[in-house]
C-alpha cells in the first residue's frame, strides 16, 4: 500500500503571497488513547486551525489511510467561529493499519459560496496539516475478524453431549467460545477452548430427554469475533416411550376378539428413544400376570405371530411387548385384551321385496333394485361371552345357492338392505342370500329367500264414467258432461287387468282443472263403484274422476274420466253486435248470451215506433234477430226476453236488451251527417224513398210511399241542417292537391267552376261578415245543395250531383255578393269523384278588387331572396297562363302556374326548389309568363 508522510501531503490551492494572511491547520489529534481499536470501534478525529475560522457552503472530506481501502470521513460547514471541527471514524471490516494517519484534506461545496475563512475574512488556502495524527499518538486498527468455525456436530450421551467441529486457521486465534442453552439461537457461553487445535469439548450435567442447542465462535487477540458458526441440537437419553400396541395382524385395527385357539398375533408401533431398542414379548391373562400364558421371550420385530397355543374360548388375553434401551431402562406396552369366541353365528330368516321388518313380497316393480329384511341372526357362545354379529355378506342369484347376478358383498350390521345399479328382467325371480359374521370372524351358515318375481308393467287401463247417483239408480250408467250440483258425484269404472301380479288396490279422487286432487285419494268400496261426498266444486269449471290401480308389484296408473262441469249458474247476457237498426231495410243484430240457450220468449217494443217488426232465430248461445223497416231515426228499440232456458235446464226471468236505430242520412254511422253522407245520399239517388215523414228532426218517423222525389231531398237537407247547425268549425289550411279550380269574383257575385270529374264537395268561405249566398237550387232533379252559416261566421257549402250525366250539365256554384269596395275572401275547398277519391283540395284567397286594364308580371319579391319570394302578376281577362323558373341557359327548372286563370292581380311563391323538390344553390334564375297574347321574362337571385 502507498504509503504519505505529512511532508508529501497534497496542495489544493497554493498562493505563496498569501500565506502570511491566510488560516492554516496546526494539527490533527485524537480524543482516543494510543492503542490498538477492533471492528466497530469509534475514533475521533480532529482538526486544529490556527486562528478562529468559519466553514460555509462546503464540508471538509478527510480522507484516512486504513490499510487496503482508504477510507473518507466529513466535516460539516459550522457558522460559528471555531479553532478545531471533529468528526468520528468507524472501524470496517477488512481495515488494517498500525498506525492510522490523515491522506489528504479536501474542500468541497455543498452551495454557491463555498469558503473556509478567518474572521477577517481570509480564505484557507493550504489544507496540509502542520502535524498529523501519528505525530501525536499511535492509533492500531484491526478491522479483519476470524474466520466462522464449520462442521459443528452433537452427539448426545446419558446426562452428556459431545459437540465437534473443524479447526481454524487464523494466524492471530485466540479462542473458541461455545454458546449453548434450551432455547434456539442460544447466546449464553459455557465453554471456552483456547487451542486451535482443540475441536471438540463435552458437556455434563445435562438432563435427560431435554433438548439443547449449540453455535460457536472464534475469536482473535483484540477480540475481534466471527459470526455465528451454524446451530447444531441433541437430546441425552432417557427411558425410552412406549408405543401404541394392537391385538391382530393389523397395524390400524385393534381387535377385540380372536376365532383361533392355537395362535394369537399382535404389533406395536416402534418405542421411542435415542439409541437402539431391543424388544420382549408375553401373553397373560390379565393385567397383574403378564406371562402366564406365554413367558417373556425376545423377538426382532415390533409384530408377531405366537404358535402352538392352548386358548380357551370365552377367556380374554392380553399381549404386551416390552422395549429396553442399551441403558437398561425399558418400558412395557400391553394391549387392551383380545377375547376367545370359536363359535360361528346361527342363521336367520329373510323376507324379501322390500326394506319394512316382516314384509315379504311376491312381486317387485324395479329393474335396478332390489331390496330385502331378515331377522334372527344370532351370536351365542357355551362360555356365554359371545362378539356379536359384526356384518352380514348377501348375493342375489336366479335361483337359490348361486350368487350369478351379484357377488357375496359384505356390508354393516343391520336388518334391511337395497342393492341398486341392477339390470333385473321381468318375469323372472330372483332369490336373496345372506349369511352373518362376527366380530371374531366366524360366519354362519347362508339363509336364502323364497324368491320374488319382477313385474314392470303397469295394469292396463281402463275406462271411468262420470255420472251421478240418481242415474245409477235408475240403472242409466251412461257418461255424463254436466250437473247442476257442486257436492257429491258417482263414478263407476271396468275394464282395468294385470296379466302378471294382479290388480292390488283401486283409488278414487276428484281432480279439478289443473289435475289438483280436491278430496284425499281413497279406497273405494266395491272395485267398481264408488259415491263421492263432501265435495265443495266451483261453479262453471269441469272436473274428472281419477282412479289409480296398482298391482301387486306396485305399479300403478291413473286414468281420468273426460270429465263432468259444474254449472250453477243460469244463462245471463254477455254481449250484443254493435250495429244499430236499420230504418228503411231488414237488419240484423245479435244477442250473445253467455252460455248455449235452447229455448227464450222474446217482445219487443220502441219509444217513437208504435209497433216493432222482426224475425229471429236461436244458435247456440247466439240470439239473432231480423228487424224489419220502418223505423223512427234515433230511436231506442228494447227486446225483453223470458225465461231464457240452457241446456242443464237453469232459467233466467228476465233479460232486456236495447239497440239504437239509424239516424236518417248518416250512411257512415258516425251520427254526424256530413259531405261523405251527402255523396252517399247522391250515390243513392233515385234509390232513396223514406218520405214522406212525420216530426221533428232528428226524430223523424218514415213512412216511404215507394216514390223518390224531392221531398226525399228535402227530408235529408232538414237531417243535414239539424246535425250542423250548432257545430264548430275550425278553419283549415288544406294542402294543395289536383287542379286548382277557376274561381272568379265579380261586383255581385261568385263563380266556382268545378274541376273536371267532380261528384260532390265542401267549401268553406270566410268572408269577414259580408253576406255571400249560394244561388244553386237546394234540392232539384240534378242535385243537392246545402249551404249554412257557422256561429263563427263562416260560410259551409256541401253538394253532391245526383247522376252520371249531371256531372257534365253542373260545372259551376255561384254565390252573390253584396255591393262593396274592396274585399277579401278566404276560401278552403274539397272536390270528390264518384268513388269518393280526392280531384281536387287547397286554401286560397279572393279578393274583390279592380280589374287590370293589361297583362303584367310583376318583379318578384324580395329580391335577393333566402329562402322564398313571390311572384305577382295581373290578368285582365280570363286566361290560359303558364308561369315557370328557367336557369340562365333556359332550363326548365320549376312550373307554377298552367291552368285557366280568372281576371284580378294574382300571385305565387317560389321556395327555391326544383320539381324534383331539391333545393338549388345560389345564382340567378328567370321568371317567364305566357298568355295567347303576352310573353314577360324577369330576372330572381337566389342567395344562399
Amino acid at each position: 500500500m502507498f504509503r504519505t508522510t505529512s511532508a508529501s501531503l497534497l496542495f489544493f490551492v497554493a498562493i505563496a503571497s498569501a500565506q502570511s494572511a491566510a488560516p492554516t491547520i496546526t494539527s490533527i489529534t485524537s480524543t482516543n488513547d494510543a492503542g490498538s481499536y477492533i471492528l466497530g470501534a469509534e475514533i475521533n478525529i480532529t482538526l486544529n486551525f490556527s486562528e478562529l475560522v468559519t466553514l460555509t457552503d462546503a464540508q471538509l472530506e478527510i480522507i484516512l489511510e486504513t490499510g487496503e481501502t482508504d477510507r473518507s470521513i466529513y466535516v460539516g460547514a459550522f457558522a460559528t467561529a471555531a479553532l478545531s471541527a471533529s468528526a468520528t471514524y468507524t472501524v470496517r471490516r477488512g481495515d488494517n493499519t498500525t498506525a492510522l494517519s490523515i491522506n489528504s484534506i479536501i474542500m468541497g461545496a455543498t452551495g454557491s459560496s463555498p469558503s473556509i475563512q478567518n474572521t477577517a475574512g481570509n480564505a484557507m488556502i493550504n489544507f496540509v496539516p502542520q502535524a498529523n495524527l501519528e505525530s501525536n499518538r499511535t492509533i492500531l486498527i484491526d478491522g479483519v475478524v476470524p474466520a466462522i468455525p464449520t462442521d459443528l456436530s452433537a452427539n448426545a450421551g446419558n446426562g452428556t453431549i459431545t459437540l465437534s467441529w473443524s479447526p481454524n486457521t487464523d494466524t492471530d486465534f485466540a479462542r473458541y467460545v461455545i454458546y449453548g442453552g434450551e432455547a434456539t439461537a442460544p447466546t449464553t457461553t459455557i465453554q471456552i477452548v483456547t487451542t486451535i487445535s482443540e475441536v471438540s469439548s463435552t458437556i455434563t450435567s445435562l438432563s435427560n430427554d431435554v433438548i439443547y442447542y449449540y453455535r460457536i465462535k472464534a475469536e482473535d487477540a483484540l477480540g475481534n469475533s466471527s459470526n455465528y458458526s451454524k446451530e447444531v441440537s441433541a437430546t441425552p437419553f432417557s427411558t425410552p416411550i412406549a408405543g401404541v400396541i394392537r391385538d391382530g395382524v393389523s397395524e390400524t385395527e385393534d381387535k377385540d376378539w380372536w376365532n383361533d385357539r392355537s395362535s394369537v398375533s399382535f404389533n406395536w408401533d416402534a418405542f421411542q428413544d435415542n439409541g437402539t431398542v431391543s424388544y420382549q414379548v408375553a401373553v397373560g391373562t390379565s393385567l397383574t400376570d403378564l406371562d402366564n400364558t406365554v413367558n417373556w421371550r425376545a423377538v426382532s420385530d415390533t409384530e408377531i405371530t405366537l404358535q402352538n397355543l392352548n386358548l380357551i374360548e370365552g377367556f380374554t388375553y392380553y399381549l404386551s411387548a416390552r422395549g429396553t434401551d442399551i441403558t437398561a431402562k425399558s418400558a412395557i406396552a400391553t394391549s387392551n385384551g383380545i377375547t376367545i369366541d370359536l363359535t360361528a353365528p346361527s342363521p336367520g330368516t329373510i323376507k324379501d321385496g322390500s326394506t319394512s321388518q316382516g314384509i315379504d313380497r311376491t312381486f317387485f316393480n324395479s329393474a335396478t333394485e332390489f331390496s330385502a329384511n331378515w331377522t334372527n341372526f344370532t351370536d351365542v357362545t357355551s362360555s356365554g361371552v359371545a362378539s356379536g354379529i359384526a356384518s352380514y355378506t348377501y348375493s342375489l342369484a336366479t335361483s337359490p345357492g348361486k350368487t350369478n347376478i351379484v357377488e357375496p358383498t359384505e356390508v354393516n350390521a343391520q336388518d334391511s338392505f337395497t342393492i341398486d345399479g341392477l339390470n333385473l328382467e321381468e318375469e323372472s325371480t330372483y332369490y336373496f342370500s345372506l349369511f352373518a359374521t362376527d366380530f371374531a370372524g366366524n360366519s354362519s351358515s347362508t339363509a336364502t329367500s323364497n324368491g320374488v318375481t319382477i313385474d314392470l308393467t303397469a295394469p292396463q287401463t281402463g275406462k271411468v264414467i262420470d255420472i251421478t247417483a240418481y242415474h245409477f239408480i235408475i240403472g242409466d250408467w251412461s257418461d255424463r258432461d254436466w250437473i247442476n250440483f257442486n257436492t257429491s258425484l258417482f263414478t263407476h269404472w271396468y275394464g282395468f287387468s294385470d296379466a302378471l301380479s294382479g290388480i292390488a288396490t283401486y283409488e278414487v279422487a276428484v281432480l279439478d282443472p289443473e289435475n289438483i286432487p280436491i278430496n284425499e285419494w281413497k279406497t273405494p268400496m266395491t272395485d267398481s263403484t264408488e259415491f263421492i261426498r263432501n265435495l265443495e266444486m266451483e261453479d262453471a269449471k269441469t272436473y274428472t274422476i281419477a282412479i289409480k290401480t296398482t298391482d301387486a308389484a306396485g305399479n300403478e296408473i291413473i286414468e281420468e274420466s273426460d270429465g263432468i262441469t259444474v254449472d250453477l249458474t243460469p244463462p245471463s247476457y254477455k254481449s250484443q253486435s254493435p250495429d244499430r237498426i236499420l230504418l228503411s231495410d231488414t237488419g240484423n243484430v245479435d244477442i250473445i248470451f253467455s252460455e248455449d240457450v235452447t229455448s227464450v220468449n222474446i217482445s219487443a217494443s220502441a219509444e217513437l215506433t208504435d209497433t216493432v217488426y222482426y224475425k229471429w232465430k236461436l244458435k247456440e248461445n247466439i240470439l239473432s234477430i231480423t228487424t224489419l223497416p220502418p223505423f223512427a231515426s234515433l230511436d231506442l228499440v228494447t227486446f225483453t226476453l223470458s225465461d231464457v232456458t240452457d241446456s242443464r235446464q237453469l232459467v233466467t226471468d228476465l233479460i232486456e236488451v236495447q239497440f239504437g236505430t239509424r239516424m236518417l242520412g248518416d250512411y257512415d254511422d258516425n251520427l254526424l251527417i256530413d259531405i261523405g253522407d251527402i255523396g252517399a245520399f247522391a250515390s243513392a239517388w233515385p234509390d232513396v224513398d223514406f218520405a214522406p215523414i212525420t216530426g221533428e228532426p232528428p226524430y223523424f218517423v218514415l213512412n216511404p210511399d215507394g216514390v223518390t222525389d224531392l221531398r226525399d231531398a228535402l227530408a235529408f237537407a232538414r237531417m243535414w241542417r239539424w246535425s250542423n247547425e250548432s257545430s264548430e268549425t275550425t278553419s283549415i289550411q288544406l294542402i294543395q292537391q289536383g287542379p286548382k279550380p277557376v274561381m272568379e269574383i265579380s261586383t255581385d257575385h261568385i263563380l266556382i267552376s268545378l274541376p273536371k270529374g267532380t261528384r260532390s264537395g265542401e267549401i268553406e268561405i270566410q268572408s269577414q261578415g259580408h253576406p255571400v249566398h249560394l244561388l244553386n237550387e237546394e234540392a232539384s232533379e240534378k242535385g243537392i245543395f246545402l249551404s249554412r252559416e257557422s256561429p263563427d261566421g263562416k260560410q259551409i257549402i256541401n253538394f253532391a250531383l245526383f247522376a252520371m250525366e249531371t256531372i257534365n250539365e253542373v260545372k259551376e256554384l255561384s254565390f252573390s255578393l253584396e255591393e262593396s269596395s274592396l274585399m277579401e275572401f278566404g276560401l278552403s275547398y274539397s272536390f270528390y269523384g264518384t268513388s269518393g277519391q280526392i280531384i281536387s283540395s287547397g286554401t286560397t284567397s279572393l279578393f274583390k278588387t279592380p280589374v287590370p286594364a293589361s297583362f303584367a308580371l310583376q318583379q318578384n319579391f324580395p329580391n335577393p331572396f333566402n329562402p322564398v319570394t313571390t311572384i305577382s302578376y295581373d290578368v285582365p281577362d280570363r286566361s290560359q297562363v303558364e308561369i315557370v323558373v328557367l336557369d340562365l341557359l333556359g332550363k326548365h327548372v320549376t312550373t307554377h302556374v298552367n291552368e285557366e286563370v280568372a281576371a284580378g292581380f294574382h300571385s305565387t311563391i317560389w321556395n327555391g326548389r326544383d320539381e324534383s323538390g331539391r333545393q338549388l344553390g345560389s345564382g340567378t334564375f328567370l321568371v317567364r309568363m305566357k298568355s295567347s297574347s303576352f310573353t314577360a321574362v324577369r330576372k330572381m337571385l337566389l342567395l344562399k
